[in-house]
């Protein structure tokens, strides 16, 4: 038999129909667990039912209006999973502030301006960098 955390295993109609409990079991929180489980039932939905929009703030409108996901995930799910290139709010991760050295969204923004219409590949490489002591 397989391991219970065996990655084959975690497929979306695995995970649409796995209890609360399965899902927080890992050390998963309660809410996060049930975003988790909706978003695999909407991707087990059939085609169309997590498709991009026309742009990255229709991404963002569709993905929280889901309940669960904020704008930074929605964003990261842009990136990696629509290639959004420039899903500026990226650089909102801390990862990003630390390397930038600052929390201030305008300076964040502002350092990321010369990066666009990359600004999401960009703040990835800042993610990789050693944290700053």
């Amino acid at each position: 038999g397989r391991e219970p955390n065996d990655r084959r295993q975690c497929s979306p109609a695995r995970v649409a129909v796995a209890t609360v409990e399965e899902l927080t079991a890992p050390g998963q929180v309660r809410a996060r667990a049930e975003c988790v489980r909706a978003l695999a039932a909407a991707v087990r939905g059939g085609p169309g039912t997590l498709e991009p929009g026309d742009d990255l703030e229709s991404d963002l409108k569709r993905l929280t209006s889901r309940g669960g996901i904020g704008l930074w995930t929605a964003a990261y799910i842009s990136m990696r999973t629509w290639r959004r290139a420039d899903a500026s709010l990226i650089w909102m991760d801390l990862g990003a502030r630390k390397a930038l050295k600052t929390d201030s969204p305008a300076e964040i923004l502002a350092a990321a301006e010369p990066w666009r219409p990359f600004r999401a590949y960009a703040a990835a490489r800042l993610w990789r960098r050693p944290t700053p002591s």
